[in-house]
């Protein structure tokens, strides 16, 4: 111990004892060691904290840099998706003028187109044949012997 650790250790031990803290001279002491090694210890952790301070200075400035990459990175995605958007925006208005007009021209009336008939080469006409009415399922009757009004009673005699 050099002589202003010991003039610091006696200040304080004074004090401790006029704020009665401590009851006598030799608890004050043992109480301002300690209290001034707590001190000592703190001291140097601050020290060896500013000595590696420009460390983690480093490492944040790193990340601010790889952040505002990120954020241009966005900006730049952002804008080629905006020309993206607008590009179909512009397709979207074409289509949707062609339709317009499609659906004008459709509106019109068209004149009616009659299709052609084409004739059939001249065929001579074949004269009209005669069906006769022979049923080959009834072989044994004839129309007179099959009639309506022998089926089915009318009312009358």
């Amino acid at each position: 111990m050099d002589v202003q650790e010991i003039q610091r250790i006696n200040a304080l031990s004074r004090e401790l004892i006029k704020n009665q803290i401590c009851s006598s001279a030799e608890e004050a002491t043992a109480q301002a060691t300690k209290m001034l090694q707590k001190d000592m210890n703190s001291a140097q952790f601050t020290v060896s904290n500013s000595a590696q301070a420009p460390e983690p200075n480093r490492n944040l400035e790193r990340d601010v840099m790889n952040l505002s990459n990120k954020v241009n990175n966005l900006h730049m995605e952002i804008a080629a998706i905006k020309a993206e958007l607008e590009k179909m925006d512009s397709r979207f208005n074409s289509f949707k003028q062609q339709v317009s007009m499609n659906s004008m021209n459709a509106e019109r009336p068209r004149p009616v187109e009659r299709p052609v008939e084409q004739r059939a080469p001249d065929i001579a006409p074949q004269p009209a044949r005669q069906v006769t009415r022979e049923e080959p399922s009834k072989p044994g009757f004839k129309e007179q012997d099959v009639s309506v009004e022998k089926i089915f009673y009318f009312g009358k005699g």
